[in-house]
């Protein structure tokens, strides 16, 4: 990692469009370089721009999935004993 050309997780996460808790959670998996500066829970994190760039080359060429995958819509068969039902309670 070249120490030369680091930046704050704040940064990274502003380039990534991410949050800074969602960056601290990439550093821990491996998928970002960086290092922890100062003591263990209270030291600033300092992450590799050539990461965060190839990170987001990645991402622009398949942006990752975000949130639940979409529902299935209901069969012809769960609509109609829905509107039973329905007509049931009415």
């Amino acid at each position: 990692m070249d120490d030369t050309n680091l930046i704050t997780t704040d940064v990274a996460a502003e380039r990534l469009g991410r949050s800074t808790v969602y960056i601290l959670h990439l550093l821990k998996q491996g998928n970002l370089e960086g290092h922890l500066v100062g003591p263990p829970r209270r030291g600033q994190w300092l992450v590799s721009a050539a990461s965060v760039a190839t990170l987001a080359a990645r991402w622009a060429a398949n942006p990752p999935r975000r949130g639940r995958p979409a529902a299935a819509a209901p069969s012809a068969s769960t609509l109609a004993k829905r509107k039973s039902r329905a007509k049931q309670t009415t």
